[in-house]
């Protein structure tokens, strides 16, 4: 009976691990996912197990002069990382959109 006990606690602990916690990190950023939003390049890619990046291709800002919505960039980090973003904000001058899962 108790090892009847330790296997079933061992598959519920199985199961309730997020999948995301097993995804491997990214090495380089460089490295990312390049997609396209309303015809502009940005790198999606894992910066520490539980947070992800969005980036421009260009050296432009993130915001204003056409670049993706705050949501837009969401979307593309949720697809890229299959995972749900729980909270976010932009850093460096408006240069990047770091993502928490």
């Amino acid at each position: 009976m108790p090892l009847r006990l330790a296997f079933f606690a061992f598959i519920v602990f199985v199961l309730g691990v997020s999948a995301c916690s097993f995804k491997q990190p990214i090495a380089e950023m460089d490295s990312g996912r390049v997609m396209y939003i309303r015809g502009r390049g940005y790198v999606i890619g894992q910066l520490t197990t539980s947070t992800w990046i969005a980036r421009t291709t260009s050296k432009q800002p993130l915001t204003g002069g056409g670049a993706a919505s705050h949501s837009d960039l969401i979307d593309a980090i949720e697809q890229v990382s299959g995972c749900k973003v729980t909270a976010s904000n932009y850093s460096g001058e408006n240069s990047q959109l770091d993502a928490q899962l």
